[in-house]
């Protein structure tokens, strides 16, 4: 396996909205139906890599590459959605039967009333929740509708031809070829993702080509996606019907249940975010034990003979990653050889393998662990507003029908922002600490701490939401803004240091490397980094450089 793509015809693509078509279909099986390499393009670069094992199930996967490609496209188009209705129907004047009929309700700020119509409110969130699924799994093809230029990812199955043997081996040989030649690895996580061969291989081989890991690589776990679009939704459904229910007689028990339902759509998160962490707490352990020798891959369990085929021999894609890691310290002096003498060569090669294999295991262990290991304690800031697009929507709904004198109104309307973009983010941000903490704890397996999460979310944002209901009752009573005033200003303070604002390339769940690996990580790394750079032969530094033939 060579960095040098020696055809340009391989180094082939899919635009990403093939990668998502007929709902992730593509992700179903590693099995070709027929067509599939056909369907592919050929490219001067990759956009990215998608490096995935195919045991993780298709939902899962199509999921995270919507909210990956297409989340903020769909919360950013949903609220725009809403926004231009409510500036619609701020425009149009409500008539006085309107304004005095049962749905028009009074909120008193600073001894000042306002009014507004409630009517509107369900309707918007139904709207926006629409927009946003619509947006949510089409984008890629608005994107083209509007003449955008396309993302070409790689899919092992798209871009290597499946039943042709020579254009297949040829493809798998020059997989290192195709990473050289792509932007950024984005990787589909999930628990097995580092106990599968070529999955390690993929990661070692980004790494090796000197690419900055926290700059290049998207960590995509399979489980954040579904949590985000499962909350968002959900949300957006709860308070719809609160809404349409409590029309028109909204009572102080209706309150109460609003708020139950909303927690409790916080508290059925329990069962991925606890799933989640004990995920996050495998992959340490998995990096630091890790040894190719015990590295699975689809050949080795099928018994290398082909599953359609009965008596027809597969070769061995362990012997393939072996004479790449041979040939990249110089070790293999010809990389264009046929499956056969590269098995026949990897069988004789004795001590040279060995070594190959230890540097490699050494490599992974070391320099791809402190690149990869990840503590999972802080959401990113864009995900926690699109779980909460229903405030959002609920307050365009608000502002359009809100009627009165100027001042109070903007205190109102101040109020509902710095609760949609401070208090909500860290009403999240106490689920997800609340959870990982559950996790920790000695009692009993991962399905007792997910029951436990949903009783205990559910209580404490009770508890929470009460003193809070309370301060923001108070806080609208005072004539003077200057109590509100200081209020939202710690609420953003919060708020802020709980997230992380610095590195937009920060994956699903963002990384905090002072916390959960070792001070020296980045010297560590450095140091790793040095060590691998030194062990390349001159030969292996010239065919990194040289020119596509």
């Amino acid at each position: 396996m060579s960095r040098n793509l020696k055809n340009r015809e391989l180094l082939r693509g899919i635009r990403v909205e093939q990668a998502l078509a007929c709902c992730g279909s593509c992700w179903d099986s590693s099995t070709p139906t027929g067509g599939e390499y056909e369907t592919s393009e050929v490219v001067d670069e990759l956009d990215d890599f998608l490096s995935h094992d195919w045991a993780t199930g298709r939902w899962s996967k199509y999921l995270t590459l919507c909210l990956h490609y297409n989340g903020v496209a769909a919360s950013w188009m949903s609220a725009l959605s809403v926004l231009i209705c409510g500036i619609l129907v701020h425009l149009w004047e409500l008539n006085e039967e309107e304004l005095q009929g049962p749905c028009t309700h009074e909120w008193v700020a600073g001894g000042d009333s306002v009014t507004f119509h409630v009517g509107y409110a369900p309707w918007f969130t139904a709207f926006g929740g629409i927009v946003f699924i619509v947006v949510f799994t089409l984008w890629q093809h608005i994107r083209r509708l509007l003449g955008r230029k396309p993302r070409f990812v790689f899919v092992d199955k798209y871009c290597i031809h499946q039943t042709d043997e020579v254009l297949k081996m040829e493809g798998v040989l020059s997989l290192a070829g195709f990473l050289q030649k792509t932007n950024r690895l984005v990787i589909l996580w999930s628990a097995r993702y580092f106990t599968r061969l070529w999955c390690a291989y993929e990661v070692a081989g980004w790494v090796y080509l000197d690419r900055d890991v926290r700059e290049t690589v998207d960590l995509l776990p399979v489980e954040v996606a579904a949590g985000v679009f499962f909350m968002t939704i959900s949300t957006c459904v709860v308070v719809a019907i609160g809404d349409f229910w409590c029309q028109g007689n909204y009572t102080e028990s209706d309150g109460i249940v609003s708020r139950v339902s909303f927690a409790l759509v916080y508290a059925a998160s329990a069962f991925w975010i606890v799933r989640l962490y004990h995920w996050m707490e495998i992959l340490p352990e998995q990096l630091d034990n890790f040894s190719i020798e015990d590295s699975q891959c689809a050949c080795c369990t099928m018994g290398h003979v082909h599953p359609d085929k009965p008596g027809k021999k597969i070769p061995c894609d362990r012997d393939l990653v072996v004479a790449t890691l041979m040939h990249w310290e110089g070790e293999m002096p010809q990389h264009d050889m046929s499956q056969d003498m590269i098995t026949s060569f990897v069988s004789k090669a004795g001590d040279a393998k060995q070594t190959a294999l230890k540097e490699f295991n050494e490599f992974m262990q070391t320099t791809v662990r402190s690149a990869f290991i990840s503590n999972p304690l802080r959401v990113r800031y864009r995900y926690a507003i699109t779980i909460h697009l229903c405030m959002l929507f609920y307050f365009c709904a608000f502002a359009a029908t809100l009627r009165g004198h100027w001042l109070p109104k903007l205190r109102i309307l101040t109020l509902l922002a710095s609760e949609i973009l401070f208090v909500a983010p860290v009403y999240l941000k106490i689920n997800i600490e609340l959870l990982f903490w559950l996790a920790q704890r000695p009692i009993g397996n991962i399905v007792v701490k997910q029951i436990l999460g949903v009783v205990c979310v559910t209580l404490v944002l009770q508890l929470v939401a009460i003193p809070h209901i309370w301060l923001v009752n108070y806080m609208l009573d005072w004539e003077n803004p200057t109590l509100q005033i200081v209020v939202m200003l710690i609420e953003g303070f919060t708020c802020m240091k709980l997230y992380t604002f610095d590195n937009p390339n920060d994956v699903g769940v963002s990384r905090e490397e002072e916390n959960f690996t070792e001070p020296v990580a980045d010297q560590t790394m450095s140091a790793n980094m040095s060590t691998v750079r030194s062990l390349r032969s001159a030969h292996t530094r010239r065919l990194a450089t040289q020119p596509l033939s």
